[in-house]
């Protein structure tokens, strides 16, 4: 399941999955950088950040993959999707119609391109969201059979560090 390096490491390839600007470049500079700024561009194909990190008394190292929601890279995005270890679903609080009516879509195309990544569902913004989930934590695992759920800001920090390590986790299966 997991890739593992010389010297008993692991890499794995996590993918940020949605539709355009509900947070998945700022979680990720939250998350490798600590570092929020307002007005991202919009990411064009992919982008690519890694993180080394200790979980358990492993050293990991994080390939993390920030995948375009545009419609427009729909035609070679499953390049992208393949064998990802986790994949991060990520909706907009703020506009939970459409960024969350949507993931449906991408969690189709990560069935068929990575069908045995390990899902987890942000919701993103809480920040500045009116505190009112699309659907109960339940439905939304139950909805895009997720092993987890986090209501999260990258602006704040709020539950991102926690997000990621718990994909790190679930990927050990631990």
């Amino acid at each position: 399941m997991s890739k593992k390096a010389k010297g008993g490491k692991f890499a794995f390839k996590l993918l940020l999955v949605g539709e355009p600007e509900v947070g998945k470049t700022s979680l990720i500079k939250r998350y490798v950088d600590d570092f929020f700024k307002e007005g991202y561009q919009i990411t064009l194909g992919v982008d690519f950040l890694s993180k080394k990190v200790n979980i358990k008394d492993r050293e990991l190292t994080f390939q993390i993959w920030d995948v375009a929601g545009q419609s427009g890279f729909t035609n070679f995005r499953h390049l992208y999707l393949k064998k990802a270890h986790g994949v991060f679903l990520v909706f907009d609080l703020t506009r939970p119609d459409p960024t969350f009516e949507k993931l449906d879509r991408w969690r189709a195309d990560i069935n068929e391109q990575s069908p045995n990544a390990k899902v987890m569902v942000l919701g993103n913004k809480e920040d500045i969201a009116e505190g009112k989930l699309p659907a109960s934590k339940e439905e939304i695992l139950d909805r895009f059979n997720a092993q987890e759920f986090f209501s999260t800001s990258a602006k704040t920090g709020a539950r991102v560090q926690e997000a990621f390590v718990q994909m790190g986790q679930l990927i050990l299966g631990e």
